[in-house]
Parts: structure tokens; C-alpha cells; sequence
């Protein structure tokens, strides 16, 4: 099984959690997403501390 991945959308930065690319940004229908690096998913401000 696959782990999670992170992408962000650089229009609108919606973060998606996904084990896949999604195709577009479903909030404005952005696309390339960006996946965020695996250094940057350990951050503060994605664990909410």
C-alpha cells in the first residue's frame, strides 16, 4: 500500500492529501499541482503545532 502524498495548488494554495496526483484543483480548477517535498510535510504548520 502506498502512503499518503501532499500537493498544493499554486492558484489558490488548496493542500491535497492523496496517494495520486489529482488532475486539477477541485476549489478553482488550478492546474499544475505541486507536490510538497517530504521535508516540508513534516513541518510545524502541517502537524498543527
Amino acid at each position: 500500500m502506498r502512503g499518503l502524498r501532499f500537493f498544493v495548488c499554486e492558484g489558490c494554495e488548496t493542500v491535497y492529501a492523496d496517494v495520486e496526483r489529482p488532475p486539477r484543483c477541485g476549489n478553482c480548477d488550478g492546474d499544475p499541482l505541486e507536490e510538497i517535498e517530504p521535508e516540508a510535510q513534516a513541518a510545524d504548520y502541517f502537524t498543527g503545532r
